[in-house]
């Protein structure tokens, strides 16, 4: 039977529109979003991928994002944290359409319609290292290893506990997968555990050994009988050392053992006499023979005491205390002659008693020294150098005090700081402007042998002595000139060496730097002006006064 013509219109009319339909879905652009497709529920539908980029670039630049700590929170931002929103794997979800939905009648439509895509967000790496490696400094807690407590008798666990860091890298891989709401988000940082080194369970045989020792009784034994040890005072011995492999040991306090066994029985404690050793000028002249003494020997005593008593397994233990020899010390009751022979020998011995010293000593035709040639770094002493050839130029009229000088100073201000007050600025200054090759080659024509201000900087003892002495008897510099040279060195402002030892009229220039403390000196005692210079590593003020006070001593007796 025959169709009727309505029906075959309908049928051709439904398969033309389905024809169109599929036509249209097969055609539809892969560079498009759907129809109806959104984003984060935002419309995206029929935009380009430079489009849908640029509003979710927008819409999430910076989406607040707060980090959650085990002792607070970081608020943030996302971009701040090196992230951005993933626009490409947006847009990929809005314009997704397979080949086997094109087929579907409608689908072009009902895709986009149905389906809210996320929005994720990507990282940049290096960024986020960044952000992390500041943000997360401190997020770390160490573990708590297991360990002793003892409280009297009273011996305890002290529990072990974890630890913790922020695991930055995983939280950098949730934040990716995290579906992203413009109003931000919260996120817990996710932690990594540190498990401690040493754990309750290794510790615990300690412990039970500590306690059985604290159960068993002690009696120490020397010659003046048995004691017993109280339990509180071995209690008090016990401490708990760590190993290179973190595990614990029981060990003993000697120093405790030691001070206890020398309370008690002290009766076994004799002094040792000294060895005194009588000598004038350096040279013996009588001996008391000294007597050992006798001590309790804490290193040997505390290894009885581990013996018998920590590593014992008896109910009582005894252990003895031990004793050593001490061998009497030597002392010296020196004498010195109120001579040139008593002075040299009185200097040796200041500087085998004081360390590292070099001393010269000028009194008319009286001179004495020891290690008088050694050179050491003069440090600030060369001033009272460079202070002598400034004063040779002004005589000769190649300089004059109204001259300029360093920092805005005259000649003659930066003189007088240059001594008074030891200004490195305004010495450099003056050592450039005469020339250290010309200042080294003056030095050495009025005598000096050991002083190099040129190519070595140094200088010594004997060298500053009599660069003083000459400058004291008008041999180098005369007149006006040396008597402000004189009046500078009488008014430099650190006076806690000679001048502090000798008392009195003292005109001196010192140096210090790095360890080298030195002081060279006019004395005008009232037995006589003398010149000495102390030269010292590693000394003092207060060694150098002393230094200074047992010379003059000795040279008021001559």
């Amino acid at each position: 039977m025959a169709v009727p013509t309505r029906h075959r219109k309908i049928v051709l009319g439904i398969i033309t529109l389905l024809a169109l339909i599929w036509l249209v879905q097969f055609a539809y652009p892969k560079s498009r979003a759907l129809p109806f497709a959104t984003v984060g529920g935002e419309g995206v539908g029929l935009s380009d991928q430079k489009t849908v980029a640029s509003r979710l670039a927008a819409d999430y630049s910076t989406v607040p994002l707060e980090l959650k700590l085990p002792d607070g929170s970081i608020n943030t931002s996302f971009d701040r944290a090196g992230f951005s929103v993933d626009t490409k794997r947006a847009f990929q979800d809005a314009a997704s359409y397979p080949w086997w939905q094109r087929l579907i009648p409608f689908s072009l439509l009902l895709r986009g319609a149905t389906s809210d895509h996320a929005v994720h967000m990507r990282s940049d790496k290096v960024r986020y290292n960044e952000f992390a490696t500041q943000a997360f400094a401190k997020c770390k807690l160490d573990p708590i290893n297991a360990g002793v407590k003892l409280t009297g008798t009273t011996i305890e666990l002290a529990a072990s506990k974890d630890g913790y860091s922020c695991d930055s890298a995983r939280l950098r891989t949730e934040l990716a997968d995290t579906e992203m709401v413009q109003k931000g988000m919260a996120m817990s940082v996710p932690l990594r555990v540190i498990k401690p080194a040493r754990t309750d369970a290794t510790v615990k045989p300690l412990l039970d050994s500590a306690r059985k020792a604290l159960e068993r009784e002690l009696t120490l034994q020397a010659e003046d009988g048995a004691k017993p040890v109280p339990k509180a005072e071995l209690a008090s011995w016990l401490k708990f050392e760590e190993k290179t492999d973190k595990s614990l040991a029981i060990a003993l306090d000697a120093a405790r053992v030691g001070a206890y066994a020398k309370a008690t029985h002290s009766a076994v404690i004799i002094a040792p006499k000294a060895t005194v050793v009588a000598t004038l000028d350096g040279v013996e002249t009588g001996r008391t023979v000294g007597a050992p003494g006798r001590q309790i020997d804490e290193s040997k005593t505390t290894a009885n005491v581990q013996k018998s008593w920590l590593e014992s397994a008896d109910t009582a233990a005894s252990a003895t205390v031990a004793t050593q020899t001490v061998a009497p010390a030597t002392t010296y009751s020196r004498s010195y002659s109120p001579t040139q022979a008593g002075l040299q020998a009185l200097l040796g011995d200041i500087a085998k008693d004081k360390g590292d010293y070099a001393i010269a000593v000028r009194r008319g035709g009286v001179s004495a020294q020891v290690n008088g040639a050694k050179q050491y770094h003069p440090a600030s002493t060369y001033k009272m150098f460079a202070a002598w050839a400034v004063l040779k130029r002004i005589d000769a009229s190649q300089m004059s005090w109204t001259d300029s000088a360093e920092g805005g100073k005259t000649v003659a201000q930066c003189f007088d700081v240059m001594i008074i007050n030891s200004d490195n600025p305004c010495g450099e200054w003056f050592g450039i402007k005469i020339g250290w090759t010309n200042l080294n080659n003056l030095l050495k024509g009025i005598g000096l042998t050991c002083t190099n201000l040129s190519t070595a900087w140094v200088s010594c003892a004997q060298d500053q002595t009599l660069f003083l002495a000459k400058l004291e008897s008008g041999e180098i510099l005369s007149g006006s000139s040396r008597d402000r040279l004189l009046d500078v060195m009488k008014r430099q402002v650190y006076r806690s060496g000679i001048p502090t030892g000798v008392g009195g009229t003292v005109a001196d220039k010192v140096g210090f730097i790095n360890g080298y403390l030195h002081d060279a000196a006019i004395v005008y005692a009232p037995g006589g002006t003398y010149e000495i210079t102390i030269l010292t590593r590693g000394s003092s003020w207060s060694q150098i006064a002393d230094a200074a006070r047992q010379i003059q001593s000795q040279l008021n007796r001559m």
